[in-house]
Parts: structure tokens; sequence; C-alpha cells
């Protein structure tokens, strides 16, 4: 599974070296509903970081939030991702994903976004799904319901 994995994310990595290479690094703050009425919805404040070439790229991301039936959950996402447009933009990715709440687990991503580009700085709106379920003895399942959602901003640090 490792070894998948490292070439999944080492493909796009061709195309970003061969081509100019920006670094674009933001924030975002998402909500993501939860199966436990007490959980839903929790916020997801997140860091990412967006290197490419052209249209292929790299994208990882950083999120964390406080399950009351669960605890501390950071998920760090790492994707490879296809941007198209420049001012107004959509981009489209998937990878896997690390889930960390004293252990560790991994499941896989899927995400959306859709942005407005100016010089230095994009806004945009993000979708992500990755499935996940945690349950334990006679506690409710801590499991999403739902793709998270996200506002964010990201500066432009190469071009």
């Amino acid at each position: 599974m490792f070894r998948a994995t490292l070439l999944f994310l080492s493909l796009p990595f061709a195309s970003v070296l061969s081509a100019q290479t920006r670094i674009e690094a933001g924030v975002a703050l998402g909500e993501q509903p939860y199966l436990s009425s007490g959980e839903s919805p929790r916020g997801l404040p997140s860091a990412d970081l967006l290197v490419r070439g052209n249209a292929a790229g790299v994208h990882a991301a950083v999120e964390y939030t406080d399950l009351p039936e669960l605890g501390a959950l950071v998920a760090a996402h790492i994707d490879a991702v296809y941007r198209h447009g420049e001012r107004f933009f959509f981009l489209a990715g998937a990878g896997p994903t690390v889930l960390f709440t004293g252990s560790s687990d991994m499941t896989w991503n899927a995400e959306l976004e859709l942005g407005r580009a100016w010089r230095t700085t994009e806004l945009f709106v993000r979708a992500r799904h990755y499935d996940f379920s945690y349950t334990r003895f006679r506690d409710r399942p801590a499991s999403p319901t739902g793709p998270a959602l996200y506002l964010g901003i990201r500066f432009n640090l190469r071009h």
C-alpha cells in the first residue's frame, strides 16, 4: 500500500519539475457534518501548500478538529491535482489521507475547488470527501456524513 501511494504521489512531480513551478500557501476554514449530533457540524481549520507546474501539481493540506467522543483529530491530505484556468479556476484532485487520533489510519480523499485568482492571492471554495469510521466501546460512531466544505485564501510564494 505504501509503495502504491508513493508511486501515485511521484507522478505529478515529473510534470511539476519540468515546467515553471508555482508555490502557493494558504489557510482555509471548513465545516464537516458527523453522525453524532453533538459533533455535527465541526469546524475544520486547515493549512495548505500547493506546488504546481502549469496544470498538474501536488496539494498538501493539514486540518484539525476536536471531536467530543473521539478527541483531537488531525487529517493530512496529499493529493495529485489538476487545475484548469488562471483568473477563474477549477481544481480537482485525489490522494491518500492519514488520520491521527492517538493512532494513525489511512484512507483516500477527493477534492474539488472553484476560485478566483489575482496576481498574488487566490480565494477559493473547496469540497473534500474522505471516508473514515471510528467506534469506541459503547460510544456512538464518530464518522462524517458528508463532504467537508471550506472557504480559503492562498498566497503566491513563487511564480
